[in-house]
């Protein structure tokens, strides 16, 4: 059995690791694409290059296993830092990507990992969009407060103080944090359709 395997990123908890794991099975060959093509920290990978790599690879494989991070964004750090606008119309050439694989190759398993935006509580802007330097834990109160308003209501004080921050925190600096999950979303819910 052949399994193409197109990781989260390139940190040896999700490069090195599973591949050696795969490669412990006799039963199983491992195709990774190349190390180059995987981009570094909060720069992405070559996307392209790794689509065409998968596609070079597909007829020989049995199954194929990726994250949607790498394949939609370039990577773990480059789907939380991406510009927005940016991604927007890549949602629907994403599904298209996928959607040709199984039509390339109809017995093709697939199987992808998709991972939910995280709201750090904390300021740093290491692993998250610049901002987060300054603004990061008023950015997941702000969340967080908009959030439990909009499902089950909050009292005047938390109303105040979401009005504050408000205030506090740059209006573009909200557009971007709002703009960046509702993209988020719809890559989500386009995995959703894909397994439709």
């Amino acid at each position: 059995r052949t399994v193409i395997y197109v990781p989260l990123d390139e940190r040896p908890c999700n490069l090195a690791y599973p591949v050696r794991m795969l490669k412990a099975s006799k039963a199983l060959e491992v195709i990774v694409p190349p190390v180059d093509l995987l981009g570094r920290k909060k720069h992405p990978a070559d996307i392209a290059g790794i689509r065409t790599f998968v596609e070079q690879h597909l007829q020989d494989a049995d199954a194929l296993v990726f994250s949607t991070e790498m394949l939609a964004y370039g990577g773990l750090l480059p789907s939380r830092i991406y510009e927005v606008s940016d991604v927007m119309p890549n949602v629907t050439g994403y599904q298209a990507y996928v959607k040709g694989l199984k039509a390339a190759k109809p017995s093709l398993k697939i199987y992808a990992s998709n991972l939910i935006m995280r709201t750090p509580r904390y300021s740093s802007g290491d692993e998250e969009p610049d901002y987060y330097e300054t603004y990061g834990a008023q950015i997941f109160k702000y969340g967080w407060l908009k959030d439990k308003q909009r499902r089950e209501g909050i009292t005047d004080a938390k109303v105040d103080e979401l009005a504050k921050l408000q205030q506090d925190v740059p209006e573009a600096v909200i557009h971007d944090y709002e703009t960046r999950r509702a993209a988020n979303l719809k890559i989500n819910l386009a995995n959703i359709q894909l397994v439709k």
